[in-house]
C-alpha cells in the first residue's frame, strides 16, 4: 500500500504498465462508503483483465486471502 493524502482512500501499487508507470488501485478505505461495492467490483474486473484470468478465479483468490487473514 502507498501513503495517500486522504484517510478516506487506500492506494495499492502493482507492477509497471507498458509505459513504465506503476499500476495503482484506489479503493475507499471503509466498506461503509457508498461507492465501496462499485469500486471493489471495478478492481476485480480490472485484475481479471490485467491477469487475463476469469473473474471467478480472482474471486476465489480473494476469498482465500480473506480466510487466511481471519485464521490469524
Amino acid at each position: 500500500m502507498n501513503d495517500f493524502p486522504s484517510d478516506k482512500l487506500v492506494v495499492f501499487e502493482g507492477p509497471e504498465d507498458i509505459t513504465g508507470s506503476r499500476i495503482q488501485a484506489v479503493l475507499p478505505a471503509s466498506p461503509s462508503y457508498k461507492d465501496y461495492p462499485v469500486r471493489v467490483k471495478e478492481l476485480i474486473y480490472a485484475l481479471a483483465e490485467i491477469e487475463d484470468r476469469p473473474v471467478e478465479d480472482i474471486l476465489v483468490d480473494v476469498a482465500k486471502c480473506i480466510c487466511a487473514i481471519k485464521r490469524q
